[in-house]
């Protein structure tokens, strides 16, 4: 009897099969890699960036009874919080690291009213069984990867709880990305997918190596664009960029969790908010796609715009440009602006929420950070801090609206130190929900003196004149980046606490002499130059104001003590050889304007004004 013949397996079946077989094998080495205690990448480092010449953030240190305690290395102060605290956790202690960037450390500031220092002081309120270590880890302009790295050393000391605040700060420091750039998103996703087994991890030991590892390699400590450029002059619109690293901030948010996790200890998440309102956009520009023709319309429409007297007409000149130019963020937060003032607040909201996330310069979390924040916590079942959604639940009872601004920030992030307070409160808020945190509610009548009285301890510690300094250096980093109208205030606020000031009072003078306010300006820079101390970088500007004002007698010993400051400003040369021809002194402006010509050739007003001063001279010869 013939044997029947065999049906050749279709090819459907083969390929099943074969994903089967590699499914198998793969689930195999995996649980071999896993038993010779191979680890998959994402668990100890950052497979897309790496770190050069770590130092440790703690070091070792012993008081004079030879106690061993961890304190934050000299080497690191300019970037955190002086922090020490034992090396040896007691068995009554919970011990809670903040993490994040400088809104963590409490800039312009310190720890004492950082939202950690606020912690430090509610938490045995709130739950006196246990004792208390806050540790703030925040570290300015630190950004998600170097808080994972961070956090890689931090479990070593015993933490029960991170929380983290770390949003601003993902497109401030100069990466590279290399081969990120070339890769598809779907290349990207299969990439941090296998960036989670044990395989790759081998792969990754094998072919790459520990030493001169090709990876992206990041300096010892933050590098940012802003420090080598004048202004954000280094960021373009790169959208491909951006989706790259909101999905980089996703996976090191993933990470964090693992490294907690691992450690037995608990993780908590601040969704971030920023000042919308009174922040401009850092550098607008327009789309690559965006014709001459519709550039030249929207530049006319936003000019007509700042012309406008009727407000109606103005917010309907400036929809027009919207409407041209979506992309365009300093058009969206001008809308934004004259929305405010129709009180048309829904529609503000929505104008400044585009500019904020159409800022060229992201300097404040745009709405991708938050997403990924709230879908990291829902998915890996970690509590979020909804911090913007209960601010602006406060702003609406406060002022109607819920368009967040100065009331609640310093600068563009950063919170004053009411809000660091209550921010406090609201972690504690979440702690408790989410039962990491037992003890009293701190809305409960039974302890709202005692948290009265942590408040008053936290208010009397702070130093006056340390504060003054710090919101003074605010200022000035506004004024250098050309936010003028954000800059007047904090400036205004540093006088209030350094009385006199020079360099205060000059910031202040500047910027509003930027801001059109002429008076202000004028009557800022003579109460500078009839106080008790001087300050030269004023001479030259106070002098130019003088000589818009057409005030030549006045201007004159301003321009002559800027010129003994810097004797080869052109400029300089130019204003007092100008002061000079008008006030008849001929003589004296042929000098000045032939240096200024000298030192900046062919200037066409430079030498017009030359030649008038030349043949004055000449007309008045004896």
């Amino acid at each position: 009897m013939p044997k029947p013949s065999r049906q050749p397996l279709r090819w459907y079946k083969k390929v099943i099969f074969s994903l089967l077989t590699t499914i198998v094998a793969l689930a195999v080495v995996e649980f071999a890699l896993r038993v010779a205690g191979i680890q998959p990448v994402t668990d100890s480092r950052d497979p897309f960036v790496g770190f050069s010449q770590q130092i440790p953030l703690m070091e070792s240190v012993r008081d004079e009874a030879g106690k061993e305690f961890l304190r934050t290395a000299r080497s690191k102060l300019n970037w955190f919080n002086d922090q020490v605290f034992p090396k040896q956790k007691e068995s009554d202690v919970r011990r809670v690291f903040c993490l994040g960037g400088s809104t963590t450390y409490g800039h312009p500031y310190d720890d004492k009213t950082s939202f950690s220092g606020w912690l430090r002081e509610y938490l045995p309120v709130v739950d006196g069984a246990h004792r208390w270590e806050v540790i703030n880890c925040g570290g300015i302009s630190y950004a998600s990867y170097r808080v994972a790295a961070l956090m890689e050393e931090l479990v070593q000391y015993d933490p029960d709880l991170f929380v983290v605040f770390s949003a601003h700060n993902e497109f401030l420091e100069r990466r590279t990305y290399a081969d990120m750039f070339e890769r598809s998103a779907a290349s990207l996703q299969i990439h941090a997918a296998l960036s989670h087994t044990r395989t790759y991890a081998l792969a990754d030991r094998l072919i790459l190596g520990e030493p001169g590892n090709p990876r992206t390699l990041l300096p010892a400590e933050v590098d940012e664009i802003l420090n080598h450029t004048i202004g954000p002059s280094d960021y373009h619109r790169d959208p491909k960029w951006r989706s790259q690293v909101v999905a980089h901030y996703e996976l090191n948010l993933r990470r964090m969790v693992t490294i907690a996790r691992q450690a037995n200890c608990q993780i908590v998440f601040v969704v971030p908010a920023s000042n919308e309102r009174n922040c401009s956009p850092f550098k607008s520009e327009f789309a690559e796609q965006a014709t001459a023709a519709q550039r030249s319309e929207v530049l006319d429409l936003l000019a007509q715009a700042e012309r406008e007297s009727e407000l109606e007409k103005a917010i309907s000149t400036l929809t027009k440009a919207t409407q041209v130019a979506p992309e365009l963020a300093e058009a969206r937060y001008r809308l934004g602006k004259l929305l405010m003032q129709a009180q048309r607040f829904e529609n503000a909201h929505i104008e400044f929420m585009a500019a904020l996330n159409a800022d060229v310069c992201p300097l404040r979390a745009i709405d991708e950070i938050a997403a990924a924040i709230r879908r990291v916590g829902a998915q890996l079942h970690v509590p979020v801090i909804e911090f913007e959604k209960r601010l602006r639940e406060l702003c609406q009872q406060h002022f109607g609206h819920s368009c967040l601004g100065e009331e609640y920030f310093l600068d563009h992030v950063h919170p004053t130190i009411e809000v660091n307070r209550q921010l406090a409160l609201w972690i504690i808020d979440e702690l408790q929900r989410a039962k990491i945190v037992l003890g009293i509610d701190p809305r409960a009548a039974q302890i709202r003196s005692e948290l009265a009285t942590a408040t008053e301890h936290v208010m009397n510690r702070i130093d006056q004149r340390a504060h003054g300094v710090a919101l003074r250096n605010l200022a000035k980093v506004l004024h250098w980046s050309g936010k003028f109208a954000e800059a007047a205030p904090r400036a205004s606020d540093a006088l209030e606490l350094l009385i006199d000031d020079p360099e205060s009072r000059y910031v202040l003078a500047d910027c509003l002499y930027h801001t059109g306010d002429d008076k202000g300006a004028l009557a800022q820079y003579e109460l500078l130059f009839s106080g008790p101390n001087d300050w030269s970088k004023a001479y030259m500007p106070y002098a130019d104001l003088l000589v818009e004002r057409r005030e030549f007698a006045r201007a004159k010993p301003y321009l002559m003590l800027a010129l003994l400051t810097d004797p080869t400003n052109a400029y300089t040369h130019f204003l007092l050889g100008r002061t000079h021809l008008e006030l008849g002194e001929y003589r004296f402006a042929v000098d000045n304007l032939t240096e200024a010509n000298r030192i900046f050739p062919d200037e066409p007003e430079t030498i017009k004004l030359l030649h008038a001063a030349q043949s004055k001279l000449a007309e008045n010869a004896p």
